[in-house]
């Protein structure tokens, strides 16, 4: 995510996980959100596979990490409203409670569980060989990870490996 908050304590975790300078990063907002076309922004899953094409084309890689992060205010954005204190269906989409400008944990939590799990599963359908892609990275593995907001804390929410 582009959130400030946690960039240099996420990238210490990573550092300390065994990938000190040895990774490629695409950074944006609400990942799995833009990933899966749920944000207003189009083309983010055409900008990210593109990287992860190049990635893999420059420095072969076969890892594909998703990082979301709590508090995000693109799931706020995107789930939240601020008038209700329990999951309601408004204009036809499930709007959330939030908590000043952010979801309650309970809720964000198992969203984004949800779209990292969409998303990681169109990446492993776009880059094992088994739709027709161009780019087969061998030896996948995708992790989808969701970091505190503080970056100190990251817990593993989703795995799929070759």
């Amino acid at each position: 995510c582009i959130d400030f908050r946690l960039r240099e304590n996420t990238t210490c975790n990573l550092n300390c996980r065994g990938y000190y300078n040895n990774y490629d990063e695409v950074i944006a907002a609400g990942v799995s959100l833009g990933y899966n076309g749920l944000l207003t922004f189009s083309g983010w899953n055409e900008f990210i596979d593109a990287h992860i094409a190049l990635g893999y084309m420059l420095h072969n890689i076969n890892e594909i990490h998703i990082v979301e992060h709590c508090q995000c205010g693109a799931y706020a954005a995107q789930y939240g409203d601020s008038t209700i204190s329990t999951p309601t269906l408004i204009g036809g989409v499930m709007k959330y409670p939030r908590s000043g400008s952010y979801l309650v944990q309970e809720y964000e939590r198992a969203l984004q569980r949800q779209n990292v799990e969409i998303c990681g599963t169109s990446l492993w359908s776009k880059f094992n060989g088994t739709s027709g892609t161009r780019t087969k990275i061998n030896g996948l593995l995708i992790i989808g990870w969701i970091v505190s907001i503080d970056g100190c804390n990251l817990t593993e929410i989703y795995r799929r490996s070759s």
